[in-house]
C-alpha cells in the first residue's frame, strides 16, 4: 500500500511531464504505423493526384482526367482544398510523390490540431486542463484514423483551431488591422476543403460574440471589410 501511495504522489507530483510523455509515445507510434494503417483508398488517390498536377503542371486537377474534361475536374477542381493540395505539393516535391509522404502530412496536420487543442486549453483555462485536452484528442479514434489518410479532413480542424486562436489574439489588439486580419482569415476553412464553407457563419457569428464587449462599430465594418476582400481574392483565384 505504501509503494501505491508512493507512485501515486510522484505521479501527481509530476503529472504534467508524465501527460506530456505519454503524448510523445503516442506521437511515435501513430509515425510509425502510417505505412501499414488503413489500406490505400480511392480519396488518397484523389488528392495525391491533385497535388501531382499542380506540380506537374500547375493546374489544380486531377491528373488522371486528360485535357476536355467535361466538368473541368483537370484544371481547377478547387473544391479539393487548394491551401491544403498546395501544402501537399510542396511535401511531394521535397520528399517524393508516394503514399507514405502524402499520410506523413496528414500526419503533421494531427500534430498540430493536437498542440493548438493544448494552446486553446492553456489560453482558457490552466496548462493542465490544455494538456489533458490535447492527450484526448491525440488518442481519439477519429484523429488517429483522418492522420492516416490522405485528406485534408484533419488539416481543416487544424486550421479551424488556428483561427480560433487567432481570434483569441487579435481581439486583444487595439488596432483596426486586426479584426480586418480575422475577416480574411474567416474564410481560410474553404481553401482546405468545400466543407469548410460549413464553418464560417460560426465564424463570423463568433468574432462578432468576442467583439461585443468592445463595442466598435469600427472594428465590426473593418472585420466585414476583410470578409469581403478575402471573398473577392478567393473567387477571382
Amino acid at each position: 500500500m505504501r509503494m501505491v501511495n508512493q507512485a501515486y504522489n510522484f505521479l501527481a507530483h509530476y503529472r504534467i511531464w508524465f501527460v506530456a510523455s505519454i503524448i510523445l509515445v503516442i506521437v511515435g507510434i501513430n509515425v510509425t504505423s502510417i505505412s501499414d494503417y488503413p489500406p490505400p483508398t480511392c480519396d488518397e488517390t484523389s488528392y495525391g493526384s491533385t497535388a501531382i498536377s499542380l506540380l506537374e503542371k500547375g493546374e489544380f486537377g486531377w491528373a488522371t482526367f486528360s485535357e476536355g474534361d467535361y466538368i473541368g475536374r483537370n484544371i481547377n477542381l478547387f473544391r479539393q482544398g487548394r491551401v491544403y493540395t498546395l501544402g501537399l505539393a510542396g511535401l511531394f516535391a521535397i520528399l517524393g510523390k508516394t503514399l507514405l509522404v502524402g499520410r506523413l502530412y496528414s500526419i503533421f496536420g494531427w500534430g498540430l490540431a493536437g498542440y493548438l487543442t493544448y494552446l486553446l486549453g492553456r489560453r482558457l483555462y490552466t496548462v493542465r486542463v490544455g494538456l489533458f485536452a490535447a492527450l484526448a484528442f491525440l488518442t481519439s479514434t477519429k484523429a488517429l484514423l483522418t492522420s492516416h489518410i490522405v485528406r485534408p479532413d484533419i488539416w481543416l480542424l487544424a486550421i479551424n483551431l488556428l483561427t480560433l486562436c487567432l481570434f483569441l489574439k487579435l481581439t486583444t489588439i487595439n488596432h483596426l488591422v486586426a479584426p480586418f486580419i480575422a475577416g480574411i482569415f474567416s474564410l481560410l476553412p474553404l481553401d482546405i476543403h468545400g466543407h469548410g464553407a460549413a464553418f464560417l457563419p460560426a465564424f463570423i457569428f463568433l468574432y462578432i460574440y468576442m467583439e461585443l464587449p468592445l463595442k466598435s462599430h469600427q472594428r465590426f465594418f473593418t472585420y466585414f471589410l476583410g470578409l469581403i476582400l478575402g471573398s473577392i481574392i478567393w473567387i477571382s483565384l
